[in-house]
């Protein structure tokens, strides 16, 4: 007989050479959270954008095209305005609410996506993914943040859709698909990816404990 005394296990009771071997391999699986480049990449585009975005629609109508603070910070929304109606002064006068709506959605997933830098700039070590509590938290975190920007772009769709395409139908088919169309799968694709990704990583570590336990108990009745 030898004791071991590793992770949570009661140091007084003795351990055969098999479980100790054991108890030495578990010490060494640490889960860990490992932050992928294209999330990081389309968090760092959508962070500064739906700022931006938030802004327009805050500050109206003074942003709206024409009005005296439209040009030069939101020029590039009024050509997207002029696809979009939902983004122009029509929606504006017709009091629609959708627009405002998604804006206070917006400032959801700026946090979000702050709280998940944070967490990962906090505490990843050098070369190495989040580990323990914070990677959970990590991963909790970007689902919550994919989810809400998939979640938000499928009612966006499904809104225009159920409306008989009230705002886009009558635009240009080719400025349709480069920017309304463009966006919106763009945004679909990568908070998909974001879901998939940060779910698959609460599985596997969710996977690892529960393998973990089973070999030990089942040491423990050897």
């Amino acid at each position: 007989m030898t004791w071991a005394c590793t992770l949570k296990d009661d140091c007084s009771q003795p351990v055969t050479n098999n479980y100790r071997a054991l108890l030495i391999g578990i010490s060494k699986m640490v889960w860990s959270h490992t932050p992928r480049l294209p999330v990081l990449l389309w968090t760092a585009f959508t962070f500064p954008f739906t700022i931006w975005d938030t802004l327009y629609i805050a500050l109206r109508p003074h942003t709206l095209p024409g009005h005296k603070w439209h040009d030069p910070i939101w020029t590039q929304v009024g050509t997207y305005a002029a696809v979009d109606g939902v983004y122009g002064e029509q929606a504006w006068l017709e009091g629609e609410g959708w627009t405002a709506a998604q804006g206070v959605v917006n400032v959801t997933e700026v946090v979000l996506y702050l709280w998940y830098y944070a967490i990962v700039r906090k505490s990843r070590k050098e070369g190495k993914g989040v580990s323990g509590k914070m990677g959970g938290k990590a991963c909790v975190v970007g689902l919550v943040a994919g989810t809400v920007t998939l979640t938000k772009s499928m009612l966006y769709l499904m809104r225009e859709a159920f409306s008989g395409f009230k705002y886009v139908g009558k635009a240009d088919v080719y400025a349709l698909l480069t920017t309304w169309v463009l966006m919106n799968v763009l945004y679909i694709s990568f908070s998909s990816y974001m879901m998939a990704t940060f779910a698959g990583d609460i599985i596997d570590g969710l996977s690892s404990i529960g393998e973990i336990n089973v070999n030990k108990n089942d040491k423990q009745r050897e």
